[in-house]
């Protein structure tokens, strides 16, 4: 359970990191 936490709260942040730095990259 812990290794799925882990890995889906990895993907989460890589998400995130993708998003913000595609929006910075459009404004």
């Amino acid at each position: 359970f812990y290794a799925f936490a882990f890995l889906l709260a990895l993907f989460g942040a890589i998400a995130v990191q993708k998003n913000t730095r595609d929006n910075m990259i459009q404004e």
